[in-house]
């Protein structure tokens, strides 16, 4: 076989494994918020995200070196996340009440928003795919380098697999709702992740490991970021049991 053609396949199956470790939280996204949806919506949803992530990945990916020059697009990534982190947590709490919505709609056949619903749950789903596409468009740029052709090839399987891993996902949280703690607590670690590790943060962290003594201050900040999630979810879930006793 030719070795230009074993350099290129090589190139494919890398861009497809890297895309592939890095889009964990991707399908998080897309399957958490999908799963707050029904029948063909949920479908739907899954399909128009993943081709939203595919859009988003291939221009990140040739704007990569540009979007390194802004400053702390990092940290405002994160800050995003963590903020749909939030929202999802917010969901679970408010389902009861969508409930009641969808029954009294039902006594009173009138039909509600579903297509703000789902307008809304794709919005969520194409800002957390652009704050969390960086790092991926930066490994992805760095194998494929100037072949165009490689780079599509290589983001077109693999946001295949990760439709699917999405699909999975929405199924698991519709029929396990608390698991969307999970996912927000994922996502917030990732969040935590994504602001500390921004071009310009890290060194003034590194620098402050050098003059305070103990655990390493980015490990602290992370659990920091872990914390007030935590308290967060924990509000949340203390306000809307005191409302279901007082309805």
């Amino acid at each position: 076989m030719d070795a230009t053609l074993l350099k290129a396949i090589g190139t494919v199956v890398a861009i497809i494994l890297v895309d592939l470790a890095l889009s964990g939280d991707n399908a998080l996204v897309i399957g958490s918020v999908a799963s707050k949806l029904e029948g063909k919506q949920r479908r739907n949803a899954i399909t128009v995200g993943g081709l939203i992530a595919i859009v988003l990945r291939i221009a990140l990916t040739f704007l990569a070196v540009f979007l390194l020059q802004i400053p702390f697009i990092s940290i405002v990534g994160g800050i995003a996340v963590f903020v749909i982190a939030v929202q999802l947590i917010r969901d679970i709490d408010t389902s009861k009440q969508e409930e009641t919505d969808i029954e009294q709609a039902a006594q009173s056949k009138r039909v509600l928003p579903s297509n703000a619903t789902f307008l809304s749950a794709i919005t969520t789903i194409a800002i957390a795919d652009f704050s969390m596409s960086l790092d991926n468009a930066l490994a992805i740029a760095a194998l494929a380098r100037t072949n165009y052709l490689l780079l599509v090839l290589g983001l077109l399987f693999s946001i295949t697999v990760l439709l699917l891993a999405s699909t999975i996902v929405a199924r698991l949280i519709a029929r396990f709702p608390l698991l969307m703690y999970v996912s927000g607590l994922i996502l917030a670690i990732t969040a935590g992740t994504m602001v500390l590790e921004d071009s310009r943060l890290k060194p003034v962290i590194e620098q402050w490991d050098k003059h305070i003594s103990g655990p390493p201050v980015y490990y602290l900040l992370l659990g920091a970021v872990v914390v007030l999630f935590a308290g967060i979810a924990y509000l949340f879930r203390n306000h809307t049991q005191a409302a279901s006793k007082t309805a």
